[in-house]
């Protein structure tokens, strides 16, 4: 059985507003989103744990036109590498078992 990975704030980390502008904090590091997908998707991990696929469909929905399949990687893994000291991933099924 395949698991869903799920993506899920750090312990401490907490949705911020600074002047119209979404970000997440934690242990007084702050990182704002770029475009309204990022500000979307970080809305949503603040809410709850989310799939990787619901965070990468939040990025996209955003973000213009279609997008090809590589764009839409490529989207998926810079939100990773610019909120990664933010959040982290585990692959369980259902998840609760992912709390933060």
């Amino acid at each position: 059985m395949e698991k869903t990975l799920f993506v899920v704030l750090k312990p401490g980390a907490e949705l911020t507003e600074m002047d119209g502008c979404v970000g997440i904090q934690r242990d007084g590091k702050s990182r704002f989103a770029q475009n309204e997908g990022q500000a979307a998707a970080l809305r949503a991990l603040a809410r709850q744990p989310q799939t990787l696929a619901v965070v990468s469909a939040l990025l996209r929905a955003r973000d213009g036109p279609e997008k090809e399949e590589w764009e839409i990687a490529l989207t998926t893994a810079a939100f990773i590498l610019d909120f990664g000291d933010f959040f982290d991933t585990c692959g369980t099924d259902p998840p609760p078992a992912c709390s933060r």
